[in-house]
């Protein structure tokens, strides 16, 4: 199911980019970043911590208003203690996204993203010296989005500040980062 979304959405996204007049030139462009993750899972007990977590990204603007981004993104481990039991939550995965961006200047503008994410979640509990996992390696796939600014420098390097969220039945995941890109 999640793989027929995903190709339906670069099936549409084929089809916007192509159908879209490009006042400007298209470009690609590749950026890495780091910020903090907030995980919530829910639960009886549930879970809530935050970590430090990484992304790298790569896009094609087709238009200054419209494109797509691919990425990775790796939560870093949260870490919290449930009924005495230490708990620990990675989520790592790949994104992707159909961006739309609101040019205030050539230089600076705001962008939403709105995509879908394959991601892999261990969680493992910890008593002592002894581990549990609690989930399996199974790749899970949801619903995620975006939204920040971006500027960029002589046309060529930039920064950008973004909140992503990927959402699913057992865990919220919300990510602020500043990540550094290039334009090519």
């Amino acid at each position: 199911m999640i793989k027929r979304l995903m190709m339906g959405g670069v099936s549409t996204l084929g089809f916007v980019c192509t159908s879209v007049h490009a006042q400007d030139a298209a470009y690609y462009y590749a950026g890495l970043g780091a910020g903090q993750a907030m995980i919530q899972e829910d639960g009886p007990e549930g879970f809530d911590d935050e970590s430090t977590a990484f992304n790298v990204f790569w896009g094609f603007a087709v238009s200054k208003y419209v494109g797509m981004e691919f990425g990775y993104v790796d939560t870093g481990t949260a870490t919290d203690s449930i009924d005495g039991i230490q708990v620990e939550s990675q989520l790592n995965g790949v994104l992707m996204s159909l961006r739309g961006v609101l040019p205030f200047t050539d230089s600076l503008g705001a962008f939403v993203k709105v995509g879908g994410a394959l991601y892999d979640v261990d969680t493992t509990a910890r008593i002592g010296s002894s581990s549990v996992k609690i989930e399996p390696n199974d790749i899970e796939g949801s619903f995620a989005y975006a939204a920040g600014a971006e500027a960029v420098f002589g046309g060529k390097f930039g920064v950008r500040l973004e909140y992503q969220a990927i959402q699913n039945s057992d865990a919220d995941v919300a990510i602020v980062s500043v990540s550094g890109l290039f334009r090519f």
